[in-house]
């Protein structure tokens, strides 16, 4: 689809959703460049996402109920092949890929109501997320399907301690503060009435923007970021 096509869908997606303070920056091209994509086994499990907040911004500004009351369930995608074994049996082998499956999984444990593909990557030794959609279909209560719903590409700091993941994404707020001050020089678009900004500029720009100013928390605080979660151990509470 055309850029032009594209950003027509979302001016009216905005206008429909409706604008907020608070958003997470989207860019219509991966953040990454293949040859940074790291895996972390850490990151494999099933989560409960609980909002980092911050002074004098209520939590429930921007975070819908959807982000931090359902499970997130992540695991590294895998294609499968099946075969027959020598005595004649199927069987299946696993290529595990370079990416992560993100499920929400609401009531039924069985049944993930949203999906997002993450591939992490490195730039400076640091790790990051690259979060874009897998067959979102309902936009209710989440800051996140709402960000990500179109074929879009989010960005998130992220670090992993023994049980905790904490996931600071890029506001809307600071992208337009860098590129305001002149300090990213790099390709975007303002959507009409809304005042979202989109991200137009190639993989190698974004990644360039990363190096410079990923690492320099005066121009980007991921602690400070109000799009930020963390994520514990999902624990089944027993009857």
């Amino acid at each position: 689809m055309k850029i032009k096509k594209i950003l027509v869908f979302l001016t009216i997606f905005f206008l429909v959703t409706g604008c907020s303070s608070f958003y997470i920056v989207c860019s219509l091209y991966p953040f990454y460049l293949e040859e940074n994509i790291t895996n972390e086994d850490e990151i494999e499990g099933t989560w409960k996402a609980n909002v980092i907040s911050l002074k004098d911004i209520p939590d429930d500004w921007f975070w819908g109920a959807t982000d931090t009351l359902y499970q997130w369930k992540i695991k590294r995608s895998a294609l499968t092949t099946k075969y027959i074994t020598k005595g004649g049996l199927d069987s299946i082998r696993y290529h595990p890929e370079k990416h992560y499956l993100v499920e929400l999984i609401g009531n039924s444990p069985d049944t993930a109501l949203y999906k997002f593909k993450l591939v992490l990557f490195r730039v400076n030794n640091a790790l990051y997320g690259d979060f874009s959609p897998s067959d979102n279909t309902v936009l209710k209560n989440s800051l996140m399907i709402k960000s990500n719903y179109f074929r879009v590409h989010t960005l998130a700091r992220i670090t992993i301690k023994s049980d905790e993941i904490k996931v600071f994404f890029l506001s809307d707020g600071t992208m337009k503060q860098l590129i305001g001050e002149k300090r990213a020089r790099i390709k975007h678009r303002l959507i009409g009435e809304t005042d979202r900004l989109v991200l137009t500029a190639l993989p190698k720009d974004l990644t360039s923007m990363i190096e410079q100013y990923g690492h320099l928390k005066r121009f980007i605080d991921w602690e400070g970021e109000p799009t930020a979660l963390r994520l514990t151990p999902f624990k089944t509470v027993k009857p």
